[in-house]
């Protein structure tokens, strides 16, 4: 196991999709990738963000929130968004591990049930940086910035996994996916 892991964190988005990088323990650089362009498609734009964050950042892994295939339709956006970002990463030999989202609430706050907002405290907490992303008086901008909050979980979630040598687990690939 890397000592010093550079890794990516996902949240993926059909509009918009958190993303997180993390050297080690350390937060390096967070944000909200827009996906929307006007006179591209939202997945050309994607493709083009994914490229650009794999080459800028050479990750060793990237961590990725995965809704169950059950408790979201198949063809919806967001299914089609995952199965483009890993097939992206299989070509660069990168490997991608796949979080539920009762996981990683588990894991960084300790309920599987907890709110997007407890999730956004409990990140705030740990990274003070990110304070000025927590508090706004409007709820769209609160919307967007989660996507950021719930990446850093889902970066903690994998660093906790690791930790434990649990990683294993939670590898995923393009075939499991699309069963």
């Amino acid at each position: 196991m890397l000592t010093k892991v550079n890794l990516i964190a996902i949240d993926p988005g059909y509009r918009e999709f958190g993303m997180a990088h993390f050297v080690g323990r350390q937060l390096t650089d967070f944000a909200v990738k827009s996906l929307r362009r006007p006179r591209r498609t939202n997945y050309a734009v994607l493709k083009d963000v994914m490229l650009r964050l794999l080459c800028e950042k050479k990750p060793d892994a990237i961590a990725i929130e995965i809704n169950s295939p059950t408790g979201i339709a198949f063809g919806s956006p967001v299914m089609i968004v995952i199965r483009r970002i890993l097939a992206m990463t299989s070509k660069c030999s990168v490997p991608v591990f796949g979080f539920a989202v009762n996981t990683v609430r588990k894991t960084v706050c300790g309920d599987g049930r907890a709110s997007k907002r407890t999730i956004a405290k409990v990140v705030t907490a740990q990274f003070p940086e990110l304070r000025a992303y927590f508090n706004s008086d409007r709820r769209w901008r609160q919307r967007y910035y989660q996507n950021m909050f719930d990446a850093v979980a889902v970066g903690l979630t994998y660093l906790a996994m690791a930790k434990e040598r649990k990683l294993f687990d939670y590898e995923v690939s393009q075939k499991q996916i699309d069963q």
